[in-house]
């Protein structure tokens, strides 16, 4: 009796470690993914095509974001599928996000408000799609593929809510 409750506890303890390894795993994947793309993206050669962005901002009380801090926000946002929300969420409470942004303990970030504006003005000026070609140019030339379909789709500017994620959970059952 006594050897089968080890064998349970033993089992369990198991278990649970198999399923704590596997998320510490998926977080280093993820960290790994978003330093890759840090170092190995150039960056500053979607500045010139966010330009119509930054003249068509309308003035607010809002600080004005950089344009290429706000790009880098929706890639984030694609690669770790978040809402608007989620996102601003995540990006102040992850060091390793802010440091993909290049941002400090003195930046402020974007709310999501703010990031979801900014799609909006990536679709009216349409530049949506060459700045998806031209992350993808970028991806292969470094020889790099980003996994399920993330990134690699030209839509991806379009971030989902939580009645759209929820409702797509749904449908797939």
């Amino acid at each position: 009796m006594r050897r089968q409750q080890d064998r349970e506890i033993i089992s369990s303890l198991h278990e649970m470690f198999s399923r704590q390894r596997e998320i510490v795993q998926r977080s280093f994947l993820v960290r790994d993914k978003v330093q890759l793309l840090k170092e190995q993206i150039p960056w500053e050669d979607f500045r010139p095509l966010l330009e119509p962005v930054r003249n068509s901002s309308p003035e607010s009380e809002r600080p004005a974001y950089d344009e290429l801090l706000l790009f880098k926000c929706l890639v984030l946002q694609e690669l770790h599928e978040l809402t608007d929300e989620e996102l601003e969420a995540e990006l102040c409470d992850r060091r390793s996000l802010q440091d993909f942004l290049g941002a400090d303990a003195h930046t402020i970030l974007p709310d999501y408000t703010t990031i979801r504006r900014f799609r909006e003005a990536l679709n009216r000026e349409q530049l949506i799609k060459p700045l998806a070609d031209l992350f993808q140019t970028h991806l292969r030339e470094k020889g790099l593929t980003v996994d399920d379909g993330l990134i690699a789709n030209p839509i991806f500017f379009a971030a989902p809510n939580k009645e759209t994620k929820n409702s797509d959970n749904n449908s797939s059952v």
